[in-house]
């Protein structure tokens, strides 16, 4: 385990530069997100989503490992898409396309839980949301830095470096399922139970 995050934090301070640009280009998208004016129709499909998120996070019957597993499920599909772009330096730089709409969506994700449910939708993007986004993201920016060196330097990325990559920063997004998790069932559910 620990070699394992040596590796990590070795990758991340040789390529600082990179993680620096994902960064940025993650916060950029984020304040467009936020400051952004959609279409009336695109706002309303949007709302509706956050209205299905809220419920379900709220819902008793609403089983929380099943969200656990849904948030699981959907941060491996966007770490394979992003380990699927990465099989090549042509394909390679499409991961920061990734990156730049997670930003937004969350950006947009803020906006929508603050200006339609007030102090308790900021408190629910800040807590739930927010948290696993920033998991997924950092796991997305530790992907990019194992394997862009490598990536470079050949046309195709070598597919065990690609496996041991995905593997690590699912794991990180993990941690962040889990915290959502943990979340939801210690605060968020009791909370509701008696407000």
């Amino acid at each position: 385990m620990k070699s394992i995050l040596d590796e990590i934090l070795s990758s991340l301070k040789k390529s600082k530069n990179l993680v620096i640009i994902s960064a940025i280009l993650f916060l950029i998208a984020f304040i467009l997100g936020v400051f952004l004016t959609l279409n009336e129709e695109i706002f309303e499909i949007h709302k509706s989503h956050l209205f299905s998120y809220y419920t379900n996070i709220f819902c008793e019957e609403k089983l929380g490992v099943k969200i656990l597993f849904t948030r699981i499920i959907n941060s491996a599909l966007i770490l394979l898409l992003v380990a699927l772009l990465s099989l090549n330096k042509y394909t390679f730089y499409l991961i920061f396309v990734v990156l730049f709409y997670r930003g937004f969506i969350l950006g947009l994700a803020c906006k929508l839980f603050i200006s339609e449910l007030l102090v308790l939708g900021a408190i629910t993007f800040a807590f739930l949301v927010l948290i696993q986004a920033v998991f997924i993201t950092i796991s997305i920016i530790v992907y990019i830095s194992l394997t862009y060196k490598k990536v470079e330097k050949i046309d195709n990325c070598a597919i065990n470096l690609v496996i041991k990559s995905y593997i690590t920063s699912l794991i990180i997004a993990i941690l962040g399922c889990i915290i959502e998790f943990i979340f939801i069932i210690t605060l968020f559910r009791p909370l509701n139970f008696y407000f």
